[in-house]
């Protein structure tokens, strides 16, 4: 059954989209607190 197939491929897709939007939000906010925490100790 090719309908199947094609929403559990989008949901797969989807899921991956979210999970790396995600990670990527999640690096970047732990960058810049990082980068705020040694800039506020630094100073």
């Amino acid at each position: 059954m090719p309908r199947p197939v094609r929403r559990t491929r989008r949901r797969l897709l989807h899921a991956a989209g979210v999970a790396m939007l995600r990670g990527a939000a999640y690096a970047a906010g732990s960058t810049i607190t990082t980068g705020l925490l040694v800039w506020l100790i630094s100073r």
